[in-house]
């Protein structure tokens, strides 16, 4: 909603068309570069901050109840992790190539005449 998708003008150079392609596609790798501070930090530290309390609260219970709250939040760091890291994935085997296709694009483009 916040970025609606314009349909192309017509008229418009096709140069410009791929110009703003690829300042979209570098938003995306921007955005998924810094996914572990805007998407990904938040919620893991809520979900930490549960745990700890939790485990706080549970105190009593001893070594094993310590045990299971340090394995529930290693499991989350995992889940965390792999998010994150598919995330990255994506932005060097999808984003990137598109990037260096559309910049080769634009290149072709400036070196013809009208």
């Amino acid at each position: 909603m916040r970025h609606p998708r314009q349909p192309p003008e017509p008229g418009e150079p096709l140069r410009q068309r791929v110009e703003r392609s690829i300042a979209q596609v570098e938003h995306q790798i921007w955005l998924l570069r810094h996914l572990l501070w805007w998407y990904l930090l938040p919620p893991a530290l809520a979900i930490l901050a549960f745990f700890a309390q939790v485990a706080w609260q549970a105190r009593a219970g001893g070594w094993w109840t310590a045990l299971i709250m340090a394995g529930l939040a290693f499991v989350e760091v995992i889940v965390f992790a792999g998010v994150y890291g598919l995330n990255q994935y994506a932005v060097r085997s999808e984003l990137v190539p598109r990037r260096q296709e559309l910049e080769a694009l634009l290149v072709s483009l400036k070196d013809e005449t009208p």
